[in-house]
C-alpha cells in the first residue's frame, strides 16, 4: 500500500494558546488576566478566600470531640496493693482513702478500676473497694 495524502496519519499539534504575542492574537497586552485588580498580578494566591464571607473550612464542625463527663479511670493492680497492705499490715478492707494514703491513686474521690494481672496472689483475703473491677478482679470485690 503506497502513502498518499489521503491516507496519512495525523499528526497531533498542541492545543496550547501561546500568550502575550500582540492583540492580533487574542490573549495579548493582559495575556488573559483582564484589566487590574488582585488577580492580574503575579505571585497571586487565592485558593481559600471567598470575597470576605467566612470561608468553608471555618465554617464547618471540627471533626472529633472530647467529652468532659468521659468516664476516666485510675488502674490500680492487686498485686500492687497487696504489696502495700503486707508492708504496712493492714488487714481487712482496703478503701479508696487506704489506696490514697499509699500512694496508689491520686486523688481520694477519683474513680478506680481494680485489675489482676496474671501472677498469683499469695493473701487472697484482702477485699479491695473500688468503683469497678476486671473480670479476673472480682474476686478481691468488697
Amino acid at each position: 500500500m503506497s502513502i498518499t495524502l489521503n491516507n496519512i496519519n495525523k499528526i497531533k499539534t498542541t492545543t496550547r494558546k501561546r500568550v502575550g504575542r500582540g492583540i492580533g492574537s487574542g490573549t495579548g497586552k493582559t495575556s488573559g488576566h483582564g484589566v487590574k485588580g488582585q488577580k492580574s498580578r503575579s505571585g497571586v494566591a487565592l485558593k481559600l478566600f471567598e470575597g470576605g464571607q467566612t470561608p468553608i473550612y471555618m465554617r464547618l464542625p471540627k471533626k472529633g470531640f472530647n467529652s468532659l463527663k468521659q468516664n476516666a479511670y485510675e488502674v490500680v493492680n492487686i498485686k500492687d496493693v497487696v504489696a502495700v497492705a503486707e508492708k504496712n499490715k493492714v488487714e481487712g478492707n482496703v478503701t479508696k482513702e487506704k489506696l490514697f494514703d499509699f500512694g496508689l491513686i491520686s486523688k481520694k474521690d477519683s474513680k478506680v478500676k481494680l485489675i489482676l494481672s496474671n501472677q498469683e496472689i499469695k493473701n487472697k483475703d484482702i477485699k479491695i473497694q473500688a468503683d469497678i473491677y476486671s473480670k479476673a478482679a472480682k474476686s478481691f470485690a468488697a
